[in-house]
């Protein structure tokens, strides 16, 4: 351990280093990290959603019932329509080869009409879906997720490693520890990804949580954060 007089020589030889534009770094970029995060795990859920709604069409799908010409398919709006002018036609002529048909059309066109929620529903979930797939949720997540990763990975060692230049020393405490859980965070939760890649559900459900229990670390460490900084600001000069 170096003498306290050595240490502080060495603290002063740092110059703009320990100065207060490099000191502001740190808590700056995190406020940046931090809104990040959240806009990563807003782009996260969307995705998920985008993934769950595809499950709740084919389940969707396979319940709508079928009519004397097969499955019907949504939109069933073009179904119910063709068979209301077959029914037309069909009433001009009093056959009874026509009456058995429009025995049978009338029977399609209330099955039609009874899968009319189901449509509905259906129609509904297609065009949340399009407007998630427009909104390019994948790369715009993977992205944020690579910056929270590289640059938050970063500003965590610099920090500490600005603090040390200050001072001399770290100072352990709620603030550096959850740091420290932040970083180990991010770190594992990128890890799980070549693993959610293939569709493994139970590491998507371990990133998600790992990556709500970091946000929330995060956000109950900004008050402290904040309160170091005005310590930091007070103590240093520019640069």
């Amino acid at each position: 351990m170096l003498p306290c007089e050595s240490v502080q020589a060495d603290v002063g030889s740092y110059g703009i280093l320990a100065g207060r534009t490099a000191s502001m770094l740190h808590p700056v970029s995190n406020m940046a990290l931090f809104a990040t995060s959240l806009y990563s795990a807003y782009l996260g859920f969307q995705w998920r959603r985008l993934r769950e709604i595809g499950e709740e069409l084919k389940v969707l799908n396979s319940q709508l019932p079928s009519i004397s010409s097969g499955k019907l398919k949504s939109p069933i709006a073009a179904t119910l329509a063709t068979l209301s002018l077959d029914l037309q036609a069909l009433k001009a002529d009093p056959s009874p080869e026509s009456q058995s048909k429009i025995d049978l059309i009338n029977k399609d066109i209330s099955i039609v009409t009874g899968a009319t929620a189901i449509d509905s529903n259906i129609a509904e979930l297609t065009a949340t879906r399009k407007d998630l797939l427009s909104m390019n949720l994948r790369d715009k997540h993977f992205a944020s997720g690579s910056v929270l990763l590289g640059v938050g990975v970063s500003v965590s060692i610099l920090g500490a490693f600005n603090t040390y230049m200050r001072a001399g020393k770290l100072f352990p405490g709620p603030h550096l520890y959850a740091g420290m859980a932040i970083t180990i965070l991010w770190a594992v939760a990128a890890a799980l990804v070549p693993a959610m890649q293939k569709g493994n559900e139970a590491a998507r459900s371990a990133h998600i949580a790992l990556n709500v229990v970091n946000v929330l670390l995060f956000a109950w460490q900004v008050p402290t954060g904040l309160d170091i900084m005005f310590k930091v600001w007070e103590k240093t000069s520019w640069p």
